[in-house]
């Protein structure tokens, strides 16, 4: 008996060991400049400027050996309520796009502490060129510091900012162009392989454009749109067909919603049938990912044939009066694959698994050594 309590005493140690391991891979930021994110409180100097005297776009070239899902720029000096996009560019390909509104309430200007820029999902270790516009009419300066790095680690468009990467990696965060780097965390997807990406202000657009709706309405959020229904059947459609081409046939939907009277999200191929439909959706109020496979028809005895076309979106099939849900981006692929990678659907919820699967290894141990105890 003394040697099975021995073992599970063991076991115990070890899974909290384990835990506390994976707890210490907590988020935070690595920072391209000395000092965790100081910076000189100063706009008209050296600090990256977009519009005003400056171009209303501008660029930041750097290479990362650490996954990130978010940037912060320690202070941004705007026009007040001017929008300011961001697209994060791997080679070619836009892999992240995000706009957000400058506005300090406390002060009613646009100077802003601590802009915090959410692409809701990880991109990859890697080299990176982020583009960085304001609207004609507006500006926004980026906080510098002393001391930047060499034009070997990042180059810009003009001046220099201070910005940081979130990330749960162990990593130098900055490094050389010339410097070769891994994935970064085995956890985190890929950069975006999408053929067509549609963030909030596109759908946001493709809404202002519609050429019909019905039983819908639509507010634009922070890096969202919010479709509510107002009556059976909502849907609207497109002034042109989207057209992602026929070989991307599998379309990710990130998603929220809450309550009851939230079906399915449905892609129709003409105004009228067919159409293709996703899995009944989540409706906890958390962010998730859906899959649709376009090719495949619904009801599944209706002769379709995929084109590559999208004539008419569906953002709550079959929704009762009121229901609402929000939409933060839409992207379509060619491969199954690579739709999964993007929502990292191919390894769901590894590390929480993890822990709570360690955490009941340990409580059985110690329950064990209880039960043992009262035995005897």
């Amino acid at each position: 008996m003394k040697k099975i309590i021995i073992m599970m005493l063991a076991v115990a140690m070890i899974a909290i060991v384990a835990v506390t391991s994976v707890s210490a891979a907590e988020g935070h930021y690595v920072w391209n400049h000395p000092g965790d994110g100081s910076y000189t409180d100063d706009p008209f100097n050296e600090s990256t400027r977009v519009g005003h005297d400056s171009p209303l776009e501008t660029t930041i070239r750097f290479k990362t050996d650490v996954s990130f899902s978010k940037i912060m720029f320690p202070k941004i000096w705007a026009t007040a309520h001017a929008v300011v996009k961001i697209e994060m560019y791997s080679g070619e390909t836009v892999v992240a796009t995000k706009e957000f509104e400058m506005y300090n309430e406390e002060v009613g200007s646009g100077d802003v502490p601590n802009v915090e820029v959410d692409f809701g999902k990880a991109l990859s270790a890697g080299e990176y060129t982020m583009v960085i516009s304001v609207p004609e009419g507006f500006y926004a300066f980026f906080a510098y510091a002393a001391d930047p790095l060499s034009d070997e680690y990042i180059e810009y468009g003009n001046g220099h900012a201070v910005f940081g990467l979130y990330t749960t990696d162990e990593g130098q965060g900055f490094v050389t162009f010339a410097t070769e780097v891994g994935g970064g965390s085995s956890s985190a997807p890929a950069a975006s392989k999408a053929v067509l990406s549609l963030d909030a202000a596109k759908l946001g657009d493709l809404w202002d454009n519609n050429t019909g709706a019905n039983t819908v309405d639509v507010t634009k959020g922070d890096g969202f749109v919010t479709f509510t229904a107002s009556g059976d059947d909502p849907f609207f459609a497109f002034a042109e067909p989207l057209n992602p081409g026929v070989d991307a046939k599998y379309a990710v939907v990130k998603y929220r919603t809450s309550g009851e009277g939230v079906g399915t999200l449905d892609f129709y191929l003409q105004i009228a049938e067919p159409h293709a439909q996703s899995d009944k959706l989540v409706t906890d109020g958390e962010w998730h990912y859906v899959v649709v496979d376009l090719s495949k028809p619904f009801p599944d005895n209706m002769d379709t044939i995929w084109d590559g076309t999208i004539a008419r979106f569906d953002p709550m099939s079959g929704s009762v009066n009121g229901a609402s849900i929000d939409i933060a981006s839409i992207e379509f692929f060619t491969s199954e694959a690579d739709a999964l990678a993007s929502t990292d659907a191919s390894n769901p919820g590894t590390a929480d698994a993890s822990v709570i699967a360690i955490a009941a290894v340990a409580c059985i141990a110690l329950a064990g050594v209880a039960v043992a105890k009262k035995v005897r």
